[in-house]
């Protein structure tokens, strides 16, 4: 569990954590359109127009160079509003819901990107994570990195814990792949970060249907995994053996991931 403390700059526009106050400041980064408009660095995520994520590198005052990633967003279309509201959802489209869901994973223990600084002004706004190096996508890991079994296991109860600590904290996801978990590769023992919380919410009482959504995706991202680990996740997650799980949930489970490959089938993801 981690807490953080910050520094109101530009009249209230910008929030800063205070431990990286000072090299902003060396950087001239001072005001919202510094910030927004940084033309340095290389861009690492450009799938949306309204929504580019760039790592920039910084210098201190002791002249060591350290990596961050901002995420600037820019007016969406009126189609992803009206989707949103189609659907009777809020729509997501500021830095201001990723910057809360940041500070509400590291309120319940879960490590995730370290919260940088934050702005927002009409509907331009941004965030500034400190990069997360020396870190392999889960996904990436087990294909590459051939763990054993101990190391399998060991991992899957990790997810398993931080999966049943977001929901029971009433967040989810919603976009919850192997992807979007980032396996430290140096640290001991080594702590996996979530990522990507752009879409997270957190709600008074989590309705299952946000599990099943949540767990059917990482489900489908682990499907080169032996079944082994799946049962190993399942017992974790829920505590019980799987025979004493509610089989209900665990088939709206398995349909919802098969939906989910369907989909990717179908649109080649």
């Amino acid at each position: 569990m981690r807490s953080f403390e910050f520094e109101s700059w530009d009249a209230g526009r910008v929030q800063v954590n205070k431990e990286f106050a000072p090299i902003l400041s060396r950087n001239g980064l001072r005001t919202f359109d510094a910030l927004m408009n940084y033309s340095g660095g290389q861009t690492a995520k450009n799938v949306l127009a309204e929504r580019v994520t760039t790592r920039i590198d910084l210098d201190d005052d002791a002249g060591r160079t350290h990596a961050f990633y901002i995420k600037r967003h820019t007016p969406a279309p009126v189609k992803e509003y009206l989707k949103a509201w189609s659907r009777f959802r809020k729509p997501l489209l500021s830095a201001r819901f990723e910057w809360e869901a940041i500070l509400n994973f590291h309120a319940v223990g879960i490590s995730t990107m370290i919260p940088v600084a934050y702005g927002e002004r009409g509907r331009y706004s941004f965030l500034v994570t400190e990069s997360l190096e020396e870190c392999s996508k889960l996904s990436h890991w087990v294909r590459d990195e051939n763990p054993d079994e101990e190391q399998l296991e060991e991992v899957v109860k990790q997810v398993a814990e931080i999966t049943r600590t977001m929901h029971r904290a009433g967040m989810h996801h919603q976009d919850y792949y192997l992807g979007h978990l980032m396996l430290a590769r140096t640290a001991t023992p080594r702590t996996i970060h979530v990522i990507d919380l752009g879409r997270v919410l957190k709600r008074p009482r989590l309705h299952s249907r946000w599990i099943v959504k949540d767990l059917a995706q990482l489900n489908y991202s682990a499907r080169m995994l032996d079944q082994k680990y799946q049962r190993v996740f399942v017992e974790h997650y829920f505590q019980r053996p799987k025979e004493e799980c509610d089989r209900s949930l665990l088939n709206r489970i398995e349909q919802k991931t098969e939906q989910i490959a369907r989909h990717s089938k179908r649109h080649a993801l």
